[in-house]
């Protein structure tokens, strides 16, 4: 029995409404590409928000759709997140899944079954970081305050909307000057507001990671947040960008997705087409 019956059942040409939003030029392209390199990121995307980070898990098909595909000859699976990478393998029970794994916006990288590199940082960006730590600890808001090798992260998720606003204000009041003395940058996400080293993002991760990748003949990169933004532009030429959530935000996106429930869909989709590959290319492998 195929792979993909094993997870869904027989192949469906039907066209399902939750994927009207991805441009079917992707799925033609697909069905003849040879090598595939699909990037998944995770909280929003793979996993729906929680309001206790540590309770973020991917639903239970779309775990086993993502073993699936790390298991794939023609597809290159790489996972791709803020968090560092321990926490991503922690959440995902699974450090020998037999995929990329990109961690802290592209701070953190680890090959298949490899061990953790850590990209360098500046030592401006490490001694801006420490002072904004110690500056929005005098606010007393270290509590709300995930703190990180490459940044600092608000989290407000939970909180009322009066309260959000107003804890994101005063850590904007407080860390946006640190942007002016440090090569640091400070975005929105959803649920708060992180302050990062300069130098690496998710962008430049997606392209090292094209870059390194023999043979490759399509690339894909889902995300949900403003930090994918940065590799939607990066693809822009190269492949497609697929934004999850039901938002109105401008995008560099090609398409989009309406929730991170329709991963499942969009991952089912993608096993059925290493059915539908074209004979020659199965002949040249």
């Amino acid at each position: 029995m195929a792979l993909r019956e094993t997870i869904r059942g027989p192949v469906s040409e039907s066209w399902s409404p939750v994927l009207a939003g991805v441009p079917r030029e992707l799925w033609e392209q697909l069905r003849v590409a040879g090598r595939r390199l699909l990037l998944l990121d995770y909280d929003g995307t793979l996993a729906p928000f929680h309001v206790h980070r540590d309770r973020a898990q991917v639903p239970p098909r779309v775990a086993r759709l993502v073993r699936a595909l790390a298991q794939s000859r023609r597809t290159s699976l790489a996972l791709i997140s803020g968090r560092p990478i321990e926490e991503l393998e922690r959440l995902l029970g699974d450090r020998d899944l037999g995929v990329h794994w990109i961690g802290e916006h592209g701070w953190e990288e680890r090959a298949p079954r490899g061990e953790i590199r850590r990209h360098a940082m500046s030592d401006e960006a490490r001694e801006g970081l420490e002072g904004a730590w110690k500056a929005i600890g005098a606010r007393g808001l270290h509590s709300r305050i995930e703190r990180k090798r490459t940044g600092l992260v608000l989290h407000t998720r939970g909180l009322f909307p009066d309260a959000d606003l107003a804890l994101r204000r005063a850590a904007e009041g407080v860390w946006l000057p640190w942007t002016e003395r440090a090569p640091l940058r400070l975005d929105p996400i959803h649920g708060g507001l992180e302050l990062r080293a300069e130098g690496r993002d998710k962008g430049r991760a997606a392209l090292d990671l094209h870059r390194r990748s023999a043979e490759l003949t399509m690339i894909v990169y889902v995300g949900d947040d403003e930090s994918d933004e940065d590799a939607f532009r990066a693809l822009a030429d190269l492949g497609y960008g697929i934004r999850v959530g039901r938002d109105d935000t401008p995008t560099q996106a090609r398409g989009r997705l309406p929730k991170p429930e329709a991963m499942d869909e969009f991952l089912s989709r993608w096993l059925d087409s290493e059915s539908m590959a074209d004979p020659a290319d199965e002949e040249r492998e």
